[in-house]
């Protein structure tokens, strides 16, 4: 029977580890959808910008698995509960609104599970305003001397914590700008000190190995503390004994436990446009968290699981209708989300790697990916006279277009699934360019006729394994709008921005989406579409609240980043916003703006 219960919080968030882990991997999924299922209350920790629940049952006990569980007969959580209370490392709270529309939000992807009467524990010394707070992510060196990194990496392990040196004055009670007069203008120390300064609960903590890879990854439980000689980094060049006294707590969660090695680049999986941490230097800082930090720590893309929920259900209604239309503001992932369906659908999986996808996508036989323009016509999409010329006369042949041609290798390949994926669907005139599909994509298998024939026959048949998807800019009122007959044969679906985990500019992100909604945080709570004080009544928030793409950082410079996706890219579409009049109060939009603007200049 196991009877070794949590120590410290380290312990529990471990074991939290475990459990996500086996929900998105399906290793022994069903045995943990039991423990979220039959438990009570749940413990909560925030690991970069996602709050983790796991049932107290199960992450109260030290270094728990699901084996280990399994034969434990203490197991209905009366024991750890106390323990997580008695040994002061969590607070009950019941009965929170907050809490439960977060834990509604983590479990969705993988069940149904009643939540009204699930209490909690929180850490102890956490406002929940903490679990909100925008998270960012800090590479450091475990030391200063040669050939000491393996032993004060083990040093940062086994006291779990992170740590830089200079002097021992405790710095608990002074700000980055006072500590900055303590040390010479051009000192490595002063930004090593603002960045420690900055760290708080939740950020992600990683121990390099100059560039040859990571010693460990974990998530600060602390913000800036100070015990003298807390970390033994190693002798200097001169054999002098080096201790360094300004930490943070940590819990390291992945790292190389057998060998005692590094996790090396390679291991990473680092594809552009993401970049590596700068070599050298003491402490650096990425205001978002790098995807391949994230899919390492989960072992899955955290996106990706959040995702599929959303996923199931537009695939489910694609099955049914047999073609869709992803509508929604710029920038919100529609030709993203309509790839992922489209590889979901012929792989039985969504590639982490887009590079990746793309190349499957793009030389697959079932696939086809096209773009209307206003241009575009029956003749270019399914059947038209091409002139060929012999012996310097003209030969008028009618061929297949693309889409008659994909419809014919779906009718000879009756078991796989072919998709179209139709981008900008609106950008042509939709009645010229379908003629007599707008007919057949409502009776799939039955036979029209076509304005041309090929080798005498004008028939053409739309085969029920033919899936279509497009995609729509909903803010664009300068395109054609979709008559009700053909609305009628798609089913629409609203893609709405969304907040991501990683390579985010969050903080950007809210100021600029509540210029269209009231409250984002309102709206991360209860998932209503308030609209805010600025928006024309004339538009549906889903139709121009700008897409979370305008907010993805990928590059060392985040702060230029930022001002360059600012000025060039976010600010000239709310101004054309303003011009198509979606808001109704432009002198406030204009004064938003300029606020926001000057925000970010500003911004370190």
């Amino acid at each position: 029977m196991q009877e070794e219960f949590v120590e410290k919080r380290s312990d529990v968030i471990k074991n939290f580890l475990t459990l996500y882990r086996s929900l998105i991997s399906g290793n022994n999924k069903t045995d943990v959808l039991d423990l979220y299922n039959n438990g009570v209350w749940f413990a909560v920790e925030k690991i970069g910008n996602k709050l983790f629940f796991g049932p107290s049952r199960f992450v109260g006990y030290k270094n728990n698995s699901i084996e280990i569980h399994k034969n434990n007969k203490n197991k209905d959580g009366r024991q750890t509960n106390k323990i997580l209370s008695k040994r002061l490392l969590y607070s009950k709270i019941e009965d929170n609104e907050f809490l439960i529309n977060q834990f509604q939000k983590f479990i969705s992807p993988f069940m149904q599970k009643e939540i009204e009467k699930t209490k909690f524990f929180v850490p102890n010394n956490i406002d929940l305003s903490d679990f909100n707070a925008n998270s960012a992510c800090y590479f450091i060196s475990p030391t200063h001397c040669p050939k000491f990194k393996k032993k004060a990496w083990n040093s940062f392990l086994n006291n779990e914590i992170m740590a830089i040196g200079w002097k021992d004055e405790d710095y608990s009670n002074s700000t980055a700008e006072e500590i900055k007069n303590s040390y010479p203008e051009k000192s490595p120390a002063i930004q090593a000190f603002k960045n420690i300064k900055d760290i708080k609960y939740g950020d992600i903590i990683c121990t390099t190995n100059n560039n040859h890879g990571l010693w460990g990854i974990g998530v600060a439980l602390s913000s800036y503390r100070y015990k003298k000689n807390i970390h033994f980094a190693g002798e200097d060049e001169q054999n002098n004994r080096c201790f360094y006294s300004h930490y943070v707590d940590v819990a390291w969660l992945s790292y190389d436990a057998t060998k005692n090695e590094y996790i090396k680049s390679s291991d990473l999986k680092i594809t552009e446009p993401e970049t590596k941490w700068p070599p050298f230097g003491t402490l650096f800082k990425s205001q978002t968290i790098p995807g391949y930090i994230l899919n390492y720590l989960f072992k899955e893309n955290i996106e990706n699981v959040n995702d599929m929920n959303d996923l199931k259900k537009y695939i489910e209604l694609l099955k049914n209708k047999q073609q869709i239309i992803l509508q929604g503001a710029p920038g919100t992932g529609k030709t993203y989300t309509a790839k992922n369906i489209a590889e979901q659908l012929i792989f039985d999986k969504v590639s982490l790697d887009k590079n990746k996808q793309a190349s499957n996508l793009q030389s697959h036989k079932q696939f086809k990916l096209i773009q209307f323009h206003s241009a575009y016509t029956y003749e270019d999409f399914v059947r038209g006279i091409e002139v060929k010329t012999e012996n310097g006369q003209p030969q008028y042949i009618t061929r297949d277009k693309l889409f008659i041609e994909m419809a014919k290798k779906a009718s000879a390949d009756p078991e796989k699934k072919y998709i179209l994926i139709i981008d900008e669907i609106n950008r042509a005139n939709l009645p010229a360019v379908l003629g007599e599909l707008i007919y057949a994509l409502e009776y799939r298998g039955e036979q029209v006729e076509s304005m041309y024939a090929v080798n005498d026959d004008n028939r053409l048949t739309i085969p029920p394994n033919l899936y279509i998807i497009g995609t729509m800019n909903t803010a664009d009122r300068s395109v054609g709008q979709i008559d009700y007959a053909i609305r009628r044969r798609f089913a629409f679906i609203d893609i709405l921005p969304t907040s991501l985990q990683a390579n985010f500019k969050k903080d950007l992100f809210i100021d600029i989406s509540e210029l269209f909604i009231k409250s984002y945080e309102e709206y991360e709570k209860n998932k209503i579409l308030n609209p805010s004080i600025y928006l024309s009544d004339e538009f549906r928030v889903e139709d121009v609240w700008l897409g979370q793409s305008y907010f993805i950082i990928n590059g060392k410079d985040e702060k230029d980043i930022t001002q360059t996706r600012l000025q060039y890219e976010i600010i000239p579409i709310l101004k054309e916003y303003i011009k198509d009049g979606i808001f109704k109060d432009v002198d406030g939009v204009k004064a938003k703006i300029k606020e926001i603007e000057n925000k970010y200049s500003n911004q370190p």
